[in-house]
């Protein structure tokens, strides 16, 4: 996603990443721009029990960096923002 969006151009992206397929680098902007990282995360293959733990975890902590990165900074940014405004008030 950072090669595209410091310009390159989506033929020369595919061909960095050896995608032979252009529509799915074209997938994965979508899904990128409407879900933000987490769009990018690979559900496939659900299953109600994980046969590697390790995947598993991994899986969930990947998950869980993204949902703070995505839900929890923006908040604190907000409450520092706030406090620096209260503290030149006084």
């Amino acid at each position: 996603m950072e090669m595209r969006l410091k310009g390159m151009t989506k033929a020369a992206v595919a061909k960095e990443l050896g995608l032979k397929d252009i529509g799915r680098l074209k997938v994965w902007m979508r899904k990128y721009k409407q879900q933000g990282e987490f769009g990018l995360v690979d559900t496939r293959g659900r299953r109600k029990q994980y046969v590697d733990q390790e995947r598993y975890i991994k899986r969930l902590e990947l998950e869980n960096a993204v949902l703070k990165r995505r839900f929890w900074q923006p908040q604190v940014k907000h409450i520092q923002k706030v406090h620096l405004e209260v503290k030149r008030r006084h």
